[in-house]
């Protein structure tokens, strides 16, 4: 179509009736310019169609979309059509207004293959998810290319109260069975939730299928692809979350997988079978040094020439003041009890394990009367008390000891939950990168305004 600089001024009138929501003036140029609506979009950088999406014009839009439909259903970045975007936002009237265009909007799959109840479930839009399902009750039972529902997209995403929409709406519609459905991987709802630690979902499932024994036994011990029930993946972590989950399903009936057990036992055989002897040799060759250094610590370090008349005073201590044959002790000593310990745990799942493990203790034993042997004699003053040497390198050493498996227990645990919070954080990204589509439609309209101008 040739456009007439006749038609400049209507094209401005039409801007101003879109950002207006001025549904007589629409009408009017309408009825004198039928074919102007094609020709805004022609020329536009946006059709007028999202002008008045972008304006929250409501009665226009609705009037532009009942005269020319295709509007409705045109897709924009991702793939997302304006019924997308008011499902990202929470826009529940625009989605009203929308659905009432054509219903059959609810159906269209965005590049993620996720309909408008997909992208409102997964932003947690509760009230537009209400919507969505009263206007096109089918639309629940769609699934994504990854065969998820949309209790799957809740549940992934981490929204409960989106997830506590869908449950009661299902249950209107007497769609419950859809929580029983498993993605691509096999993976119920429970799996899901189980997976990414979900407390309140996991007792909104178990309470929702207390009533019938027979559907709650079969919805905890359902096993996904890898054979695994939900109690399986539960067991994997070890968080303050899993432990609760893990209560939840025992007291519901949960069990393990046989597959999971054999799995187990045949991983926990094969890494005693490969990595025993190594550590065997590896702790005997500690015990070994230990003893080696220790027998020649008198010949560099004769007690006769070590005399301390006077105690120190404890300080003396972590300055280094001390003799240092005391130093060499308590590392010694540190090395051999940890040594010791785990060579003890492992001697002892052997045949005759029981006489091997009298055996370490007797050279533990051998140990201290040694060490007792090559410390000198000298005192520590602590408050009013004098503690010997001997005792102190003991009381040292088990600290360490304690301290260093502490420490390790704390890294742990901070790193589990840095890495839930990093997991958390991209899942944020990603969400926001649908929420930035409107913004920039807004901004490509405004520059086309200067344009027009």
């Amino acid at each position: 179509m040739s456009i007439s600089e006749d038609s400049l001024p209507s094209f401005s009138s039409l801007s101003d009736a879109i950002k207006e929501d001025d549904i007589g003036s629409l009408k009017s140029i309408l009825s004198t310019k039928p074919e102007i609506l094609e020709l805004a979009a022609q020329i536009w950088p946006e059709d007028p169609f999202v002008l008045a999406y972008n304006s929250k014009s409501l009665h226009v839009i609705e009037e532009i979309g009942t005269r020319k439909p295709e509007f409705a259903r045109m897709k924009y970045q991702d793939g997302n059509t304006t019924l997308h975007l008011a499902c990202a936002t929470g826009d529940d009237e625009m989605v009203r207004v929308l659905v009432r265009i054509d219903s059959k909007l609810c159906y269209v799959r965005n590049n993620l293959s996720m309909t408008p109840l997909h992208t409102a479930v997964r932003h947690g839009q509760g009230d537009v998810v209400r919507e969505l399902i009263s206007a096109c009750p089918k639309s629940l039972g769609i699934r994504t290319s990854q065969m998820e529902t949309a209790f799957h997209v809740a549940v992934k995403n981490n929204k409960c109260d989106a997830f506590k929409v869908l449950l009661e709406e299902a249950e209107k519609i007497g769609k419950e069975n859809l929580l029983k459905k498993k993605d691509h991987q096999g993976d119920s709802v429970l799996h899901v939730a189980v997976s990414n630690e979900l407390v309140p979902i996991v007792k909104m499932l178990v309470v929702y299928y207390s009533s019938s024994r027979t559907g709650l036994l079969e919805l905890v011990n359902s096993t996904n692809k890898k054979g695994h029930t939900a109690l399986d993946l539960c067991n994997m972590s070890s968080s303050v979350s899993a432990d609760w989950i893990h209560r939840i399903l025992i007291k519901h009936g949960a069990t393990e997988s046989n597959t999971l057990r054999k799995s187990e036992s045949s991983t926990s055989s094969m890494w005693l079978t490969e990595k025993r002897e190594v550590l065997l040799v590896i702790l005997a060759i500690f015990i070994g040094v230990v003893f080696t250094v220790s027998s020649a610590l008198p010949t560099y370090f004769p007690k006769d020439k070590i005399n301390v008349s006077e105690p120190f005073q404890f300080e003396a201590v972590a300055s280094g003041r001390l003799p240092l044959v005391f130093y060499f002790l308590v590392c010694l000593t540190v090395t051999l009890t940890i040594s010791a310990c785990f060579l003890t745990v492992l001697l002892y799942k052997l045949p005759f394990g029981y006489l091997l493990f009298l055996s370490g203790i007797a050279i533990f034993f051998l140990y201290i009367l040694l060490a007792n042997y090559i410390m000198p004699e000298f005192f520590i003053k602590l408050g009013s008390h004098d503690i010997s040497s001997y005792h102190l390198m003991w009381i040292l050493a088990l600290s360490y000891i304690f301290a260093g498996t502490l420490l390790l227990l704390v890294g742990k645990y901070f790193l589990l939950g840095f890495n839930k919070f990093t997991e958390w954080l991209m899942r944020r990204l990603q969400d926001s990168n649908l929420l930035s589509t409107s913004a920039k439609v807004e901004s490509h309209n405004q520059s086309g305004e200067i344009e027009m101008k």
